[in-house]
């Protein structure tokens, strides 16, 4: 009886085991600079069990200057390429001139296949006549199972 009950618990655990979620989260850090502009992007991705991935994305673009700059600008936008997984951009005109010293940008989806460390990260941030393209960079990953 008791080998019996032992069997039928450790069959019950192996498929609690065998159920569980086996979703893994990976969380990549970027960061870049331009002459004007500087940017800080927090990826979050989560394979699902479906094999697909849900994402998160955290973009601030803030002015390269001095604490507390900003610029003047009548219109104000931006383009983040997120190598083969995904665009954002957004183009606002401003009623009045307005003062901007960083946009924050937040944004999710799903993708067949998550961002990689090497992928190509590039941010295009225009106001009034100007423009200024470059590059992230990763700087840390951190991966959860």
């Amino acid at each position: 009886m008791t080998k019996r009950l032992v069997l039928i618990l450790l069959v019950f655990v192996g498929i609690l085991i065998g159920c569980q979620d086996s979703d893994s989260v990976t969380e990549i850090d970027y960061e870049g600079y331009g002459e004007y502009w500087r940017a800080d992007l927090n990826y979050e991705v989560e394979q699902r069990n479906n094999g697909e991935y849900a994402y998160e994305i955290q973009l601030t673009i803030t002015q390269n200057g001095k604490l507390g700059e900003h610029i003047k600008a009548d219109q104000m936008g931006y383009i983040l390429t997120l190598g083969n997984v995904a665009i954002y951009e957004n183009h606002e005109e401003y009623d009045e001139t307005q003062e901007v010293s960083a946009l924050y940008i937040k944004g999710e989806g799903v993708s067949d296949t998550p961002l990689s460390e090497t992928a190509e990260i590039s941010l295009e941030v225009f106001w009034d006549q100007q423009t200024e393209i470059f590059q992230l960079d990763v700087v840390e990953v951190e991966i959860d199972n």
